[in-house]
């Protein structure tokens, strides 16, 4: 990545992680990373408008201090919050009075047959805690010798009335808060979504090369994660390496999305056909 990030505490179990990046990029590509190499997944639980893209909007924004060695202020313009994707289902409630009103409904008519879908195991949501906080921040130095609360008080006065002295950086807050309630390790990465690098690539392969074998295509997809994704995934992790099913729905996709844009749609139609065997 192009620049390299600053760690402001040693890791201390006792202690939050914090992280500075230059840009959301570099601290979006070292979540990624970090993600692989533990086999754990996060997915956007909330974000303010514009996140990444924030602009400074008033003066009255608070400023905050961070100590130790190198001690700095800042003022954030936006935050982002992960949650680990075995987190709370914000949706429980509305499954819940969904199930109810099914149960009611085939109480009320039990003499009408009608086939259902099940799911064959049950949520993945599992209340897990584990977090990562994203903020986009201003970053201040303060002048040497400014330790005592007035020196602070008249530095915070200081950066307020002038906001566009500060130089935006990419907070990550990891937070001392431990997975809990689901698998961890290697085999983490089973019940992990395709990457979204992944299903872009299949995508590519099948309109543009016409890829419509899905053995043809894990070898692609084998070859393309070698090159492009580091460290190595697991081989377990479902996220990387997509089980076949998976692998056709999103050639299926492709395929039938691709008919109403691509010009040579008979060549299109013909794959649809190739792959709907």
């Amino acid at each position: 990545m192009a620049s390299v990030s600053v760690n402001l505490h040693a890791r201390n179990r006792n202690e939050d992680e914090i992280l500075i990046f230059s840009s959301l990029g570099d601290a979006k590509a070292h979540i990624k990373k970090e993600e692989i190499e533990t086999n754990n997944r996060y997915i956007i639980g909330y974000s303010t408008k514009n996140f990444g893209n924030s602009v400074v909007t008033s003066s009255s924004h608070k400023v905050c201090w961070v100590h130790g060695v190198n001690p700095y202020m800042y003022v954030s313009l936006g935050h982002q919050v992960l949650k680990c994707h075995h987190g709370t289902d914000k949706n429980k409630k509305k499954k819940m009075e969904k199930e109810k009103t099914k149960t009611f409904s085939s109480e009320q008519h039990s003499y009408a047959k009608k086939k259902t879908r099940h799911a064959l195991q049950p949520s993945k949501k599992m209340d897990c805690p584990a977090s990562i906080i994203l903020k986009e921040v201003l970053i201040f130095t303060p002048e040497e010798g400014s330790s005592s609360e007035l020196d602070k008080k008249m530095a915070a006065s200081n950066v307020r009335s002038d906001l566009s002295k500060g130089i935006k950086k990419i907070m990550v807050v990891f937070p001392n808060v431990e997975h809990k309630y689901h698998t961890s390790g290697e085999n983490a990465g089973l019940l992990q979504r395709i990457d979204s690098d992944v299903a872009s690539k299949i995508k590519e392969l099948v309109v543009e090369d016409g890829v419509a074998n899905v053995e043809e295509m894990q070898r692609h997809l084998t070859s393309f994660v070698t090159k492009n994704v580091t460290p190595a995934p697991s081989k377990t992790n479902r996220r990387f390496a997509p089980t076949k099913k998976v692998i056709r729905y999103h050639m299926n996709k492709a395929a039938k999305k691709g008919c109403d844009s691509s010009d040579d749609q008979h060549n299109l139609v013909q794959l649809v056909s190739v792959l709907s065997v």
